[in-house]
């Protein structure tokens, strides 16, 4: 087992790859991914490793293994990232009681249900070879995707639909879809009540959808498959009468979360705000009716308006010109607060988790990480920061 630390490109992977002893035969397993996902979809694979791998004098076999979770054990904080919360931080002793309760009877996750694919050989890969194995290993692993009772009663729930023509539509999209082991839904796995929660169950079939929803909804039906396109299989299939109803029945659910983010976009741009960012155009849409975040926000990405405001938003900033530039920046700003040497500077770690830093060596705590300031600030005011890295200047706030 070995760990490539996120952020560090292939150059990472290749180190690691090269500590591996060429004289064995090694079996170590690789997330193509490179993250989790939030919500069940699949998430774009990485090349990064497997360029690593192409660089060593040696063969490899790739198996491609799908692993089907019913219930997952930090489900609910997976859910609650996907509509837009920011991770929390992993506690010890949030593990430890997690243990206690598992070797107490008190966890149930259901089944997990690993299948592996056909192997490929990786042989001379050209220039996109890498591309495409982590594109076939994908293939590969939706294929093998299954649906339990617990993937089909959620989308149930969620679509006021009846389960057994819930599954019987999967049954004809997918004829492997529907798992042959089946657990009970019970006391010990039950559905939640949360919107979000049931759509990160329910979208265990996001990449099973999709092809369904291409011609009427192309960005609901690219957002299912992950921004790739979808498998053309299950296109043909949209006359059966089950099928037929839970695509109009998921269409419906997902035009009313699009319909909702577009009424905000509207209320803004009618209150004066020509341009409004992502950010704002989501807390409206929140606030003003009972659609799950996890649609919403993904409404509000098919708008493509956060460049624009971030444009205009730039072009207002660098055109304010420093009131006294004669100012050394060991000096005190005057008309300002604080010193010029001295600044709040919002960071993201390798995790992806926001911090604070201080900038600058005048205070002790300048190299302290302060991580409850922006949930503090986005709690306080009502507004979500995003670290947006389409700004093409870097904007501080001064300290005293």
């Amino acid at each position: 087992i070995f760990y490539v630390f996120r952020g560090r490109g292939k150059e990472e992977a290749s180190k690691k790859l090269r500590e591996l002893d060429p004289k064995r035969s090694v079996v170590f397993e690789v997330y193509i991914e490179g993250t989790r996902s939030r919500d069940r979809r699949f998430v774009p694979p990485k090349t990064g490793l497997v360029q690593g791998l192409q660089k060593m004098d040696q063969s490899f076999l790739v198996v491609p293994i799908t692993i089907n979770y019913e219930g997952i054990p930090d489900q609910k904080a997976l859910s609650r990232e996907a509509a837009g919360s920011n991770p929390r931080g992993m506690r010890f002793g949030a593990l430890l009681s997690w243990l206690k309760n598992m070797l107490c009877g008190k966890v149930f996750l259901g089944k997990v249900e690993i299948i592996a694919a056909e192997s490929i050989r990786m042989r001379d890969l050209e220039d996109d070879g890498c591309r495409t194995l982590v594109e076939e290993v994908q293939r590969r692993q939706r294929e093998l995707v299954t649906l339990s009772s617990y993937h089909v009663a959620a989308g149930a729930k969620l679509l006021s639909a009846p389960e057994s023509a819930i599954r019987s539509a999967f049954g004809r999209i997918n004829p492997r879809a529907i798992s042959p082991f089946e657990t009970a839904i019970n006391s010990k796995l039950c559905l939640p009540d949360d919107e979000n929660e049931l759509w990160t169950i329910f979208l265990q079939s996001a990449h099973m959808l999709a092809p369904l929803l291409e011609s009427d909804c192309p960005e609901w039906s690219s957002w299912l498959s992950g921004g790739r396109s979808p498998t053309p299989e299950a296109r043909g299939t949209q006359s059966e009468p089950n099928v037929q109803m839970l695509v109009e029945t998921l269409t419906r659910t997902l035009r009313a979360a699009q319909r909702s983010v577009q009424a905000a976009l509207a209320e803004l741009k009618a209150s004066g705000f020509s341009n409004p960012s992502t950010a704002h155009v989501l807390q409206i849409a929140s606030s003003s009716n009972q659609q799950p975040a996890i649609l919403l926000r993904a409404a509000v990405s098919f708008l493509n308006i956060y460049p624009q405001s971030l444009q205009k938003a730039t072009e207002q900033l660098s055109s304010i010109q420093s009131l006294q530039p004669q100012i050394l920046w060991s000096q005190e700003r005057l008309g300002f607060w604080g010193w010029f040497d001295t600044a709040f500077v919002l960071n993201v770690d390798r995790m992806d988790r926001l911090f604070v830093s201080v900038k600058g060596d005048r205070y002790a705590y300048k190299n302290k990480r302060f991580r409850r300031l922006i949930p503090f600030i986005e709690g306080a005011v009502g507004v979500k920061i995003d670290p947006c890295p389409a700004f093409d200047h870097t904007h501080t706030a001064a300290t005293c």
